[in-house]
Formats: structure tokens, C-alpha cells, sequence
């Protein structure tokens, strides 16, 4: 599949946070963007803003209510077997 540059324009703000968000995530920018686009594609309502992340100012509340909630057992999977499977639904649907 060929390979296409795009350049948007954003608030340095946005792209400051969005960068930390996603270092922690391990991800880069470029990944970000083209799952968003993969799983837009797939399902329109991911277009929408989600509310599930942290921000900076609910980053370490929601470090500490995860760490809580893992130590009375709450299951999760690690971050790459979560990507991965997402990766898979989205291949093949």
C-alpha cells in the first residue's frame, strides 16, 4: 500500500498533551492517527471525542484509581495484548 504525508495544523497545546498520553500508551503519533482513521472507518461513532482518557489534570487520579482497583483484583490486560487485539477486530471487519 503506497504511503501519503499529511500535515495538519493543531494547537501546541493539544499536540504537547496528546504526545504524553500517547508516550504512555507507547504509541507515536502516526500509530495514533492511523488507528483513529482505521476505526473510524469501521465505526463512525469513534469519530466522536472519547471520554475515557486521561488528561493532565486527571492523569494521576486516574493512575491511582486503576492502581486501587488492580489491587482488589480488577483484570486488565497489558496495553500491546490490548492494541493488538483491537488491531485484529479492526482487520478483520
Amino acid at each position: 500500500m503506497a504511503s501519503v504525508t499529511m500535515n495538519i495544523h493543531l494547537d501546541s497545546a493539544l499536540k504537547e498533551q496528546a504526545e504524553l498520553v500517547l508516550r504512555q500508551l507507547g504509541l507515536t503519533m502516526d500509530e495514533a492517527v492511523q488507528r483513529f482513521l482505521r476505526g473510524m472507518i469501521t465505526d463512525p461513532f469513534l469519530s466522536e471525542t472519547p471520554t475515557f482518557l486521561s488528561t493532565p489534570e486527571t492523569l494521576d487520579e486516574d493512575l491511582r484509581r486503576a492502581e486501587e482497583d488492580r489491587k482488589n483484583g480488577a483484570f486488565c490486560l497489558p496495553i500491546e495484548d490490548y492494541l493488538e487485539e483491537l488491531d485484529r477486530i479492526i482487520e478483520e471487519a
